[in-house]
């Protein structure tokens, strides 16, 4: 129940400094652990010191024991969900060129300063097989992660074809198993 897992934006910092070849990020951080400006702050920092090489697995968080050992609220599915897609929307105006406001979908914003500023595009992979989970995945994110169980597998067609219907080209999102 409680693996020795470490915070992940520490130690992503510290792997930073021992490799220069590999992808670093989270699969995935729960949006309800940390507010989405600093989840964006953190990867394009991870970002400017790995030269482009970060990307960050976001989800709306399952396990409400977890949260309440963290002394975290827990909200419901549908809140966990809607903050999903804020955080997105968030850490992609967040990491868009420029210092400007920011009046999208979901979000406004008085000024977008978030300085560093990434090294190229920083991939959001959204984590979670729910069907509300996958559509999110399917107009915002870069990539899923599922399970790599029979059941896993299936939603990750499921949300290949929901690219496809957002008008996205499946070959262009990235699809990530967790196993």
């Amino acid at each position: 129940v409680w693996d020795p897992i470490p915070e992940p934006w520490v130690t992503l910092g510290a792997l930073a400094a021992s490799t220069t070849r590999l992808q670093l990020g989270t699969l995935v951080t729960p949006v309800t652990f940390r507010a989405p400006g600093v989840t964006a702050k953190a990867a394009a920092t991870l970002s400017a010191l790995t030269g482009g090489r970060a990307f960050v697995g976001v989800g709306a968080g399952w396990w409400e024991r977890e949260h309440a050992a963290y002394g975290l609220g827990f909200p419901s599915a549908r809140a966990r969900l809607d903050a999903l897609e804020v955080g997105i929307e968030t850490m992609n105006a967040l990491w868009a060129p420029g210092t400007k406001p920011y009046a999208g979908q979901r979000v406004s914003l008085p000024e977008t300063t978030s300085y560093p500023r990434p090294v190229g595009e920083i991939p959001v992979i959204v984590g979670g097989g729910g069907h509300r989970t996958l559509r999110i995945a399917a107009r915002l994110g870069d990539g899923c992660n599922v399970p790599s169980d029979e059941v896993g597998l299936a939603k990750m067609v499921r949300y290949l074809a929901l690219v496809g219907q957002a008008g996205r080209d499946p070959g262009s999102v990235h699809a990530t198993v967790l196993d």
